[in-house]
Order: structure tokens, then C-alpha cells, then sequence
């Protein structure tokens, strides 16, 4: 075995030994073996990948690890998107999946914008491959499964995973000007969802399933615009903020040369205007089932009247909101 500044590489025969005459289980001269074999052993599990010890030694070439470090990011972010964010929006309340679905989507594509255009600016080739490959997935999938969907959260938490994968448009040329475009989205992204979020919190348990939206325009017929409003930005009709948005990553891939993506996200957003105008067909072309909904509350309504103002501002005057996104 070689010594833990070499290079970290171990044997696979590696054994803790018992503890020898003098040191018990318990001791402390047993517990530092048992913590150095522990950190040996997962040193030799890195140390293929390149990631560089401690001590500062790596088994990789020079300039490896940062690349190695990003390539272990996809899978992560992949399972994290979609295996927990249907479920995880199902069962928490409405605010709760409010919050999920547009602050962690804003705030991790703000980090994701500074890690890659900053720390990992050299592996730019390396880790636009990646991004390409997640966009991808991300918005097929996620349109896919929400075609389906009878449950209003389930719905949005699919249709977050799919504005996941159009932001990402943006940072694949890994060029500021991408940067913004992605940046952009996030920010109008987060006034959307939080919009239609917003009719799903004053509707009450009525709003968390399809069928209390039918007849919703006769009974609540200001809720009812709003809402119709907020799902014309999400699929990406203009004029509105979603449209300018979309129009922004959707362009910035394809100057980076990505057009075969461009024309995914494209169908993709025929795809999800299926589902999104579903909705606006219960609420205006269908009877009204049961009673009539009541009031929104004064909060509820006066953060959806923002919400629908920047989004109609927002898609009127497209670079109304260059000054905040400015990129990284």
C-alpha cells in the first residue's frame, strides 16, 4: 500500500486489522485506525476520477478534477428534478410548492450560472454536453408526463422540470449573454408560477384538482383571467413575458449552434400547451360544478395583480428587466 500523500491509491485487499493488545475497540488509538482506513478507502474510490486529495495530490492529470467534479452534477440534478418534486409538491400545501417550484428553480439556476461561467469556465466544452443532455430530457419528459396529469400541483411541479429544461438553453453557450437569457426566464419564470400558484391558493381544495376549474369564468370570472393569463406565459404566447423569455434561451441555443435543440424545445411548448389550455377550456368552456368559489383574500389578489403586471409588462417591453439580469 502506498503512503496517503502518493497519490491516494490503495489495494483492493485492504483490511482493518482487530485491534492489537493494549487497544480495545473503544480507545482512541483504535478509533484514529478505523477513521484513516475510512478516509483511505474513500480516497482510493475517488482517486480514479482525479478528484484531488486533502493533502493536494491527485491521481488525475492536471486540471481533471474540476472537469470530474461536474460530471458527477447531472445525475444528481437529474434525480433531483424528477423523482421528488411531483410527489413532493402533491403533498406539501400549496405556498410550500409555490415556494419550491420558484425560489429553488431561481436560485439554482443563479448558482449553476456563476459555477459554470466562473469556476468552470475552461471545461465550457466539457460541461455544455451535459447541459445539452439535461435540457433534453427535461423538457421531453417532464411535457410528457403532465399530459396526463388530473392533479393542479402535479401538474405545475411537471411543468416546473420542463422550465427547468428551457432556462438551461440559455447557459449552453456558455456566454454571458446566455447567462442573462437564462436569468431572465428564471426571474419572469418566477412570477408565473407563483401567479397560477396564486389562483391554486385562493381557489382552495377546489384548485388542486382539474375539475374545480370548470365553469370558473362564470362563477370568478377576474380569478379566471389571471389564471388564463399566467398559463398563456407558461406556455409561451405572446404578449406576454414568457413568450420574450422563451424567445431569448430558445435564440441563445441556437447561435451556440444547438438548432436540433431549439426545435425540441419548440415542440415541446406544443406539447405543454395542451395541457396548460386544457385548463383554460374548463374554466371557459365548461358548466360550473358545484358552488360558486368565494373572494380571494386582499393578499392572495394583490400578489397575483403583480404577478400578472409584470408578466403583461414583461411581454410588451421585452428588456424592461435587462438591468436585473444581469449576468454573473
Amino acid at each position: 500500500m502506498r503512503s496517503m500523500t502518493a497519490g491516494w491509491v490503495m489495494k483492493p485487499t485492504t483490511r482493518i486489522s482487530p485491534p492489537q493488545r493494549g487497544h480495545t475497540r473503544g480507545s482512541t488509538s483504535y478509533t484514529r485506525r478505523i477513521n484513516s482506513a475510512h478516509r483511505r478507502l474513500r480516497a482510493a474510490r475517488w482517486a480514479p476520477c482525479g478528484i484531488v486529495s486533502p493533502s493536494g495530490a491527485s491521481s488525475g492529470e492536471e486540471g481533471s478534477a474540476p472537469a470530474a467534479a461536474f460530471l458527477r452534477l447531472p445525475r444528481a440534478a437529474f434525480e433531483s428534478f424528477h423523482a421528488w418534486a411531483p410527489d413532493a409538491y402533491q403533498g406539501a400545501s400549496a405556498p410550500v410548492a409555490a415556494f419550491l417550484a420558484a425560489g429553488s428553480k431561481a436560485a439554482g439556476l443563479a448558482a449553476l450560472g456563476r459555477v459554470s461561467l466562473v469556476a468552470f469556465a475552461p471545461e465550457q466544452r466539457i460541461w455544455s454536453v451535459i447541459l445539452v443532455g439535461l435540457a433534453a430530457l427535461s423538457m421531453a419528459i417532464a411535457s410528457l408526463l403532465a399530459v396526463s396529469q388530473s392533479d393542479m400541483k402535479r401538474l405545475l411541479a411537471y411543468s416546473s422540470i420542463a422550465h427547468a429544461g428551457y432556462a438551461l438553453l440559455g447557459l449552453i453557450s456558455g456566454t454571458p449573454e446566455g447567462a442573462s437569457a437564462t436569468m431572465t426566464y428564471a426571474f419572469v419564470y418566477a412570477f408565473m408560477t407563483l401567479g397560477a400558484f396564486g389562483v391554486v391558493i385562493g381557489l382552495g381544495e377546489r384548485g388542486e384538482t382539474l375539475g374545480g376549474y370548470q365553469g370558473l369564468a362564470f362563477t370568478a370570472p377576474v380569478t379566471a383571467g389571471m389564471m388564463l393569463l399566467f398559463l398563456l406565459s407558461l406556455t409561451g404566447i405572446p404578449p406576454t413575458a414568457g413568450f420574450a423569455a422563451k424567445f431569448g434561451v430558445i435564440l441563445s441555443a441556437v447561435r451556440a449552434g444547438h438548432v436540433a435543440l431549439a426545435v425540441l424545445a419548440v415542440a415541446c411548448s406544443v406539447v405543454s400547451a395542451f395541457f396548460y389550455l386544457r385548463v383554460a377550456v374548463l374554466m371557459y368552456m365548461t358548466q360550473p360544478q358545484g358552488l360558486a368559489p368565494g373572494r380571494l383574500p386582499a393578499t392572495v389578489f394583490a400578489a397575483l395583480a403583480v404577478a400578472a403586471a409584470v408578466i403583461l409588462v414583461g411581454g410588451i417591453f421585452p428588456d424592461v428587466f435587462a438591468a436585473w439580469t444581469t449576468p454573473p
